[in-house]
């Protein structure tokens, strides 16, 4: 039986929360952290990580899905981490998920040799930055990743105000002038070499037209024989309705080299 637990981290004087699924197996547990997209969270409507969770669970891996700080949308939703979407910095995104990665790989029942991030969209950009990073994390899969964070937003429909900030308004979101200068001072390719030595997936939807599959191309070029790109026949950058998909995608290939 899979088991979940909520757990709840202060970093920086914040709240971060999440959910920890444990395998019925004896530990330590190979882990995944899970990473969400911009405007998501843990559960993202329970189409992505909790099945990737669940799956993950049966064949003796555990995972830790959480929301990151600032992360709260103007709109109800479940969101339990401190912090508003509209305050939200690439930084300090990348710090919780190196934070996490840290409490994990200090716990005697986390197979610290095998942990490593999956994240989707903007979650999955932060994956693949902080494991360059990091010491403790050894793989990345990431779906729908950019090389950087700023262009995603303009093709979301974003549109620029005078003062520098950003607004998409049918969603009633906006990124401060201070967000918008972070987002566009980050690249991968800022940290490409650190993240050579790291087992890197990529996944990306055929018809995907915010982070399209040239994208993930120019990644694994960069990156060389440790990349791996799957692209998914019809799939668009949520891969609405393809959603079994990526979670079988994803799980697979972790079953298989983790």
């Amino acid at each position: 039986m899979v088991l979940e637990e909520k757990k709840v981290f202060m970093h920086k004087g914040m709240k971060i929360v999440g959910i920890l699924t444990k395998p019925e197996e004896l530990p330590p547990w190979p882990t995944v952290i899970m990473l969400h997209a911009y405007s998501s969270n843990k559960n993202d409507n329970g189409k992505t990580f909790p099945p990737l969770a669940r799956a993950l669970a049966e064949k003796g891996y555990a995972s830790f899905r959480f929301d990151f700080r600032y992360s709260k949308p103007p709109w109800n939703a479940p969101n339990e981490s401190d912090g508003y979407l509209s305050d939200i910095r690439v930084s300090e995104w990348i710090d919780d998920a190196l934070f996490v990665a840290e409490q994990f790989a200090s716990k005697d029942y986390i197979d610290y040799t095998r942990l490593g991030y999956v994240g989707i969209s903007l979650g999955g950009f932060i994956g693949l930055y902080a494991a360059a990073l990091s010491e403790t994390i050894s793989y990345v899969v990431a779906a729908s990743a950019s090389i950087e964070p700023y262009t995603p937003f303009i093709r979301l429909g974003f549109r620029e105000e005078n003062d520098g900030s950003m607004v998409l308004r049918d969603l009633r979101l906006r990124l401060s002038r201070e967000a918008v200068e972070e987002l566009k001072s980050y690249s991968i390719f800022d940290v490409i070499r650190k993240l050579r030595d790291k087992k890197v997936f990529l996944i990306y939807g055929e018809r995907d037209t915010i982070t399209p599959p040239e994208d993930g191309i120019k990644i694994c070029i960069a990156l060389g024989e440790n990349c791996e790109l799957k692209i998914i026949d019809n799939a668009n950058h949520r891969f609405a309705t393809l959603e079994h998909v990526l979670v079988n995608t994803i799980a697979q290939w972790i079953y298989e080299n983790i």
